[in-house]
């Protein structure tokens, strides 16, 4: 039986990069946060509005957490979201490690795609700060 590439996996594939802005960021999840540097709370609500995003599949919040998002890379996404009638997001973050203006939050990551749970993950979301805000620059899956 054939079964569709789930959009975390389409997702964590795109290399572009973007804004995230902290007045849209409100959601709060439990976290296991492995930096005491300034900033790691900011750098949590980013990964949990782009979880939002994509259980939502809402293209205009995803392209606000990654503004620079090729027109490819949008056709793809616009396309994962059409194929699927929902999709649950189920992210806990394992560390998020800031140096300077470079963080990298790694999170174990198991959907639930159209009631079918798909296998578990490692994702890492590379981001990067300018002024007061982090931008997503690019996502990984440890393999």
């Amino acid at each position: 039986m054939k079964t569709r590439l789930p959009l975390l996996l389409s997702l964590a594939m795109l290399s572009s990069s973007g804004i995230a802005s902290a007045q849209y960021l409100t959601t709060s999840k439990p976290t296991a946060v492995k930096s005491s540097v300034a900033g790691p709370d900011t750098v949590q609500q980013v990964v949990e509005k782009y979880e939002l995003a994509i259980e939502a599949r809402d293209v205009e919040l995803f392209r606000l957490l990654m503004p620079r998002l090729s027109t490819d890379a949008e056709k793809r996404l616009r396309a994962s979201f059409e194929q699927i009638r929902s999709q649950q997001v189920d992210m806990t973050i394992r560390s998020v490690d800031i140096d300077g203006t470079t963080a990298t939050v790694r999170v174990s990551r198991e959907d639930t795609v159209d009631g079918r749970r798909m296998k578990p993950i490692q994702q890492n979301f590379h981001l990067a700060r300018q002024d007061d805000r982090w931008q997503i620059e690019s996502l990984s899956i440890d393999r």
